[in-house]
């Protein structure tokens, strides 16, 4: 919603006249590029990569815990004890 916001402040930009046509046209089809593209990337490529480098990182703290021994019910209690 914030990137449509964006976008639509800078439409006046384009009905601009004369010198200032020139010089703040390219100005605005840049941000308005960079905010699509930028909305387009966080709504395809971030989420997919994450899930597939997420699902690495997990694979890997699972094979460590595997490895290490789990703390016994009095082990976790005096921990907390401890803690508290």
């Amino acid at each position: 919603m914030s990137t449509l916001c964006i976008c639509i402040v800078f439409i006046p930009m384009f009905l601009l006249a004369g010198i200032a046509k020139f010089l703040f046209i390219p100005l605005a089809e840049a941000v308005v590029f960079a905010m699509l593209a930028s909305y387009l990337l966080s709504r395809t490529l971030v989420p997919t990569l994450a899930k597939y480098w997420l699902k690495m990182h997990d694979g890997e703290a699972r094979k460590m815990q595997g490895n290490a021994p789990r703390p016994t019910a009095g082990e976790l209690s005096a921990r907390l004890r401890a803690a508290s």
